[in-house]
C-alpha cells in the first residue's frame, strides 16, 4: 500500500486488502472504470442532453442547455468532497471505496432511465443533477484509489494512464451514441451502463482497505461542512498546488470553451468548414494529452521529480495560448493548439502526483484531498466561460477581442506555473 509519511500516534488502523489478480488486470480495470464514470458524465453534457432539449424547447434551447448544465454541475461541486471524506470514514468488511462506487454507479444509472424519458425539462433538470451528483459521490472515491493502491514512485503514471483515458471518454462516448441510431433513451443509457459494468468489475477486483468502526469517530456537523476546505496555513504546499492547478485550467478553458468562434470571427473561417477544423483542434489536442501524459508519466516517476515538469509544462500552455492569441491563420492557430495538447499531456500528469504528495492526509483523507483536488478542475470548466466575455469585450468596438482572451488566458497559466516556486521541500 501507498504511503509517504509516518502514521500520527493514535491515527486509526487502516488494514490493506491483497490482490488476487494479476497487477496489470487490476490496472487495466481501474482505467476502464475511469473511462465509464467519465464517458456516462461527457457524453450527456456534450451530446445527448442538448439533443433531448432541442426536443422539448426548440426555441430556448441554448439558454435551457446551459441553465440545466449549470446546476448540474453545482450538484456535481456538492459531491466531491463531501463524498470523498464520507469514503474516508466508511467501515465494514466491503472496505472504505466500494460501497460509494457501487452505491452511486447504480443511482446514476436510474435517474439515466428518468433523464431518458424524460418529457419536460424540470424532469430534465433534477433527473441531470441527480445523475452528477451521485457520479460525483463515486468519482473521489475512484480518485482516491491511487494514493490508496499506488506508491509515490508511480503515481505520475498511472494518473498519465488514467488521464489518457479521461480525455478518450468523450470520443468512446459519441461513437457509443452514433452506435444506437436514432433512439435518445439508448444515447443517453448506453453510456450509463458501460459505465455501471467497468465500475462493477472493477469494485469485484479491487483489493479495499478496511476500517475498523471502533476507530472511527461519527462525522460532526462541523466536520460535514468542512468537507469543502483545508488548514491551508497547516499545508501551504497543497494550497498552493491546488491554485496552479485552478489558474492553469481556468487558462485552458477560457480559451478553448471559445476556439469556434475565434476561429470563424477571427480566421474569417466558413462554415461548412469550421467542423473539420474544431474535430482537427480537438485530435492534436487530446493526442498530445494522450500520449505525453503517458510518457512524461512514466519519466517523472523514473526520475522523482515533479515540480520541474509542472514548471516547464506550465510555461508550455503560457507559448501556445500566445500563438493562438497572435495567430493570423489556421496553421499557426493548430500549431498553438498542439504546443497546449503536449504541455497539457505532461501537466497533468505530474502536477496529479504533486498533489498527492502534498495533500493534507493521503493515507487517511485520500478521499476528501482527491475531491478538494478535483474541484480545481471542475470549478474552472463551469466557471471560465462566464468570466471569458469579461476580456473579450476589451476594447471592444463592435467585435470580440479574442487576443484580449488568449493574452489574459496566458497570464493565468504564467501566473499558475509560478506559484510552483512556493512549494517546498518536494521534488
Amino acid at each position: 500500500m501507498a504511503t509517504t509519511r509516518p502514521e500520527p500516534p493514535g491515527a486509526p488502523e487502516i488494514v490493506p486488502g491483497r490482490l488476487k489478480w494479476p497487477r496489470w488486470v487490476f490496472v487495466v480495470w481501474f482505467g476502464a472504470a475511469n473511462l465509464g464514470l467519465h464517458m456516462a458524465l461527457t457524453t450527456p453534457a456534450s451530446v445527448t442532453l442538448a439533443l433531448r432539449i432541442a426536443e422539448i424547447d426548440p426555441e430556448g434551447k441554448v439558454t435551457s442547455l446551459a441553465t440545466v448544465l449549470a446546476i448540474g454541475s453545482l450538484f456535481g461541486f456538492a459531491a466531491n468532497p463531501l463524498f470523498g471524506r464520507l469514503s474516508d470514514r466508511t467501515t465494514g468488511r466491503w472496505g472504505m471505496r466500494k460501497p460509494w462506487l457501487l452505491a452511486g454507479l447504480a443511482v446514476a444509472t436510474v435517474t439515466t432511465v428518468v433523464m431518458a424519458s424524460a418529457t419536460s425539462l424540470l424532469l430534465i433538470t433534477i433527473s441531470w443533477a441527480a445523475t452528477k451528483l451521485a457520479l460525483n459521490a463515486a468519482g473521489s472515491p475512484l480518485a482516491a484509489v491511487v494514493p490508496d493502491q499506488f506508491p509515490d514512485r508511480q503515481r505520475a503514471r498511472i494518473s498519465g494512464f488514467v488521464g489518457a483515458l479521461q480525455q478518450a471518454s468523450p470520443a468512446v462516448g459519441a461513437f457509443f451514441v452514433q452506435g444506437v441510431g436514432e433512439s435518445s433513451f439508448w444515447m443517453f443509457m448506453v453510456p450509463a451502463l458501460v459505465a455501471l459494468a467497468t465500475v462493477v468489475v472493477f469494485v469485484l477486483i479491487l483489493p479495499d482497505r478496511r476500517l475498523d468502526r471502533a476507530d472511527v469517530q461519527p462525522l460532526t456537523f462541523r466536520e460535514v461542512i468542512g468537507s469543502y476546505w483545508f488548514d491551508v496555513r497547516a499545508h501551504p504546499n497543497f494550497a498552493w498546488v491546488w491554485l496552479c492547478r485552478f489558474l492553469i485550467w481556468m487558462a485552458i478553458a477560457s480559451a478553448m470553451s471559445y476556439q469556434p468562434y475565434f476561429l470563424s470571427d477571427r480566421l474569417g473561417m466558413a462554415d461548412e468548414e469550421l467542423a473539420d477544423a474544431v474535430f482537427e483542434t480537438m485530435l492534436v489536442l487530446s493526442g498530445g494529452l494522450i500520449v505525453f501524459g503517458n510518457v512524461f508519466g512514466y519519466i517523472s516517476d523514473r526520475v522523482g521529480k515533479r515540480r520541474v515538469f509542472v514548471l516547464a509544462s506550465g510555461f508550455g500552455i503560457v507559448c501556445g495560448l500566445l500563438m493562438i492569441a497572435f495567430s493570423g491563420d489556421y496553421a499557426q492557430f493548430l500549431i498553438g493548439a498542439t504546443v497546449i495538447g503536449i504541455s497539457g499531456g505532461i501537466f497533468i500528469p505530474t502536477d496529479v502526483a504533486l498533489a498527492i504528495e502534498t495533500m493534507p492526509d493521503e493515507r487517511r483523507e485520500a478521499g476528501h484531498g482527491m475531491g478538494i483536488l478535483n474541484l480545481s478542475t471542475a470549478v474552472p470548466n463551469s466557471l471560465a466561460p462566464a468570466v471569458a466575455p469579461l476580456a473579450l469585450g476589451i476594447g471592444s468596438d463592435g467585435y470580440q477581442n479574442y487576443t484580449a482572451l488568449f493574452v489574459a488566458a496566458a497570464v493565468s497559466a504564467a501566473v499558475g506555473a509560478a506559484l510552483i516556486f512556493f512549494v517546498r521541500n518536494v521534488k
